[in-house]
C-alpha cells in the first residue's frame, strides 16, 4: 500500500516537471504582423522593443523577443527608428537596428542590455 502511494507521487511529481519543462522551453512565439505606413510600422516596431528591453533589462542573457513581418510604405532606415526612440524608456546607446527597407521579416533581440532589431 505504501509503495503504491509513493509511486503515485512520484509519477505526479514527474508529471508536473514535465508539463514546467515543455511549457518554458517549447513555447513558440506567434509572429506579428503589421502593415501600414511608416510612421505606424516604426511605432509598433518601436513599443514591442520597448517591451522587450523592460522585460529583460538587466539579464546578461540572450532572448528572442519577437518575430515579425512588416509592410510599410517607404523604406525603414535605422536612422528612422533610432531618432524615433523614447529616451525615457530606452537609451539610444542600448538600441541597434538594422535598414529594414519597406517589407520583410524582422527579429526583435535582447542580449546583454541590448536591443538589436535585424532583418531576416
Amino acid at each position: 500500500m505504501f509503495e503504491r502511494i509513493l509511486l503515485l507521487i512520484a509519477g505526479i511529481v514527474g508529471m508536473m516537471i514535465l508539463i514546467g519543462f515543455t511549457i518554458t522551453h517549447i513555447y513558440v512565439r506567434q509572429e506579428s504582423e503589421i502593415e501600414g505606413n511608416k510612421k505606424f510600422v516604426i511605432f509598433r516596431i518601436l513599443s514591442e522593443c520597448y517591451k522587450c528591453f523592460e522585460k529583460n533589462y538587466p539579464s546578461k542573457k540572450s532572448v528572442i523577443c519577437n518575430v515579425m513581418t512588416f509592410k510599410s510604405s517607404e523604406p525603414i532606415l535605422a536612422s528612422d527608428l533610432i531618432n524615433n526612440v523614447d529616451v525615457s524608456k530606452l537609451d539610444k546607446s542600448r538600441f541597434k537596428p538594422e535598414d529594414l527597407g519597406k517589407n520583410g521579416k524582422i527579429i526583435i533581440r535582447y542580449e546583454n542590455g541590448i536591443i538589436f532589431v535585424e532583418k531576416i
